[in-house]
C-alpha cells in the first residue's frame, strides 16, 4: 500500500519570504526540488502545499529550521547593511553565504543584548559621534592618545594575531562587539551594525590578519559616524564625490592615521630604504596599504607608487588565509569568532542563573566538555 506524502499547510508569504531572504530564485528553488518553476510557483501563490520531504530539503538549502516554515506570517528582520563596497563593476546582489553571515551577525547582537542586559551592562557605545565634515586625522590622533598603547607596545606584540587581540579588547572595552566570520572574500572584508544595540563589527576571518587589523578599525570609523555598511576597505581611494565614497575615503583615513599615529614617522622615515614594505607592515603589525597611505604622507613614497599598489594588488587576495584551520577544536573557533569578551558574557549569565546550560552550549555553539573547561578557566581567573 503507498503511503500518501505528508502536506504542510506553508503560508505562501512565508515561502516566498524564506527562499528571497535567502538569496534563491524560483527559478533556483524549483531545480532544488527537481519541479517545473511553475509548480514551484504554485506553492508561493497558495494553489499547492508543499510535502514534508521537499521542506526538509528547503530548510537544509536555506539555512533555516523547519519551524520557519510554519509560521503564520514573515518575521520582520532588520535590513540588510548599506553598501558601502568600493569596486562598482563587480557590484552586485549579495550572495547566500553573505546572506547568512548577516542573518549570523544580527543573532550574535540580539543575544549580546540580552547577556548584557540580564548584567545591567550599558548598551549604548561608549564613544563620542563624529560628522563626515569632522577631521578623522585630528580624531584618530586623540582616539589613538586615550588607548594608551603606545607605538613601541604595538612593535613588541609577537605576531599580528596578538595584535589583533590587543585591539579588539582595546574596541570592546567600548560596550562594541567584535566578532569574526568567514564570508567571500570578493563580497566583503567587514561590515558594522549601528542601527541596534549594542553596536556590531564583523571582520572577515578569511582575510590576512594584517588587513583585518585594518578593517576592524575602518569599520570602528563608520560606528564613530553612525553608519551601518558593509565594506571592502582599502579601495577607497577614488575621486568620486559621492557621499559613499567620502566616508570610504574618511574611514580609511582614521584606520590609517590611528594604527600609525605621527610618532610612527621617523621609525618609517629611518627605515623605508633598507626594508621593503611587506617587512616592514609587519614589524608594525599593520596592512601594507595603511603603511603605504602614512608613506605617502610622510614623503617617503610618491602618490603614484600608492595608485600603481592598488592597480596591482588583487581585489580577492589569495594565498594563506585566516580562518578557522585545522586541528581547530570546537572552543578554540568560539574564541576566534566570538571573542572572550562574549564568552566571558555567557558564563557570567550562566553563573548567576540568568540562563541554563542548555543556552550556554547553543551560545557559544559548543559541546558540553569544552563548556567544563571554560568554567574551569573562568573560575580559576577568578580565584587568581
Amino acid at each position: 500500500m503507498t503511503r500518501e506524502p505528508v502536506l504542510l499547510p506553508v503560508e505562501p508569504s512565508v515561502m516566498q519570504w524564506l527562499r528571497e531572504s535567502a538569496g534563491w530564485t524560483t527559478s533556483e528553488v524549483s531545480g532544488k526540488l527537481g519541479l517545473q518553476e511553475e509548480s514551484y510557483l504554485r506553492f508561493e501563490r497558495g494553489e499547492k502545499k508543499p510535502t514534508l520531504r521537499q521542506i526538509m530539503l528547503l530548510a537544509k538549502a536555506f539555512k533555516r529550521p523547519m519551524a520557519a516554515f510554519l509560521l503564520s506570517v514573515p518575521q520582520q528582520e532588520s535590513a540588510l547593511p548599506q553598501d558601502f563596497r568600493k569596486l562598482p563593476k563587480d557590484k552586485r546582489e549579495f550572495g547566500r553565504k553573505m546572506r547568512r553571515v548577516f542573518r549570523k551577525a544580527r543573532w550574535l547582537q540580539e543575544t549580546s543584548n540580552e547577556l548584557m542586559s540580564n548584567l545591567n551592562i550599558n548598551l549604548d557605545p561608549a564613544i563620542k559621534r563624529y560628522r563626515l565634515s569632522d577631521n578623522p586625522s585630528r580624531i584618530a590622533d586623540g582616539e589613538r592618545e586615550a588607548s594608551a598603547i603606545a607605538l613601541e607596545m604595538q612593535m613588541k606584540w609577537k605576531s599580528p594575531y596578538a595584535a589583533f587581540a590587543s585591539w579588539r579588547e582595546y574596541v570592546e572595552s567600548k560596550n562594541i562587539r567584535v566578532f569574526q566570520i568567514s564570508m567571500p572574500i570578493e563580497e566583503a572584508r567587514g561590515f558594522s551594525l549601528t542601527d541596534a544595540k549594542p553596536n556590531v563589527i564583523v571582520v572577515n576571518s578569511a582575510d590576512d590578519i594584517n588587513a583585518r587589523i585594518f578593517t576592524l578599525f575602518h569599520e570602528y570609523a563608520h560606528i564613530l559616524l553612525a553608519k551601518t555598511s558593509v565594506c571592502i576597505p582599502e579601495f577607497g581611494q577614488s575621486d568620486d564625490s559621492g557621499e559613499i565614497a567620502m566616508v570610504e575615503r574618511w574611514c580609511n583615513k582614521f584606520a590609517a592615521d590611528f594604527l600609525l599615529p605621527q610618532v610612527a614617522r621617523e621609525y618609517i622615515c629611518r627605515n623605508a630604504s633598507s626594508i621593503d614594505v611587506g617587512k616592514l607592515s609587519s614589524k608594525l603589525k599593520v596592512s601594507k596599504y595603511a603603511l603605504m597611505i602614512r608613506m605617502v604622507e610622510f614623503g617617503v613614497i610618491s602618490g603614484q607608487q600608492l595608485n600603481e599598489f592598488l592597480t596591482k594588488v588583487p581585489k580577492a587576495p589569495t594565498g594563506k588565509k585566516g580562518g578557522f584551520g585545522k586541528g581547530m577544536t570546537q572552543l578554540d573557533k568560539a574564541k576566534q569568532e566570538k571573542g572572550n569578551g562574549y564568552l566571558s558574557l555567557v558564563m557570567e549569565n550562566l553563573d548567576r542563573g540568568m540562563i541554563n546550560t542548555k543556552d550556554a552550549l547553543d551560545y557559544l555553539s559548543v559541546r558540553m566538555k569544552y563548556l567544563e573547561k571554560i568554567k574551569s578557566k573562568e573560575k580559576g581567573a577568578k580565584n587568581a
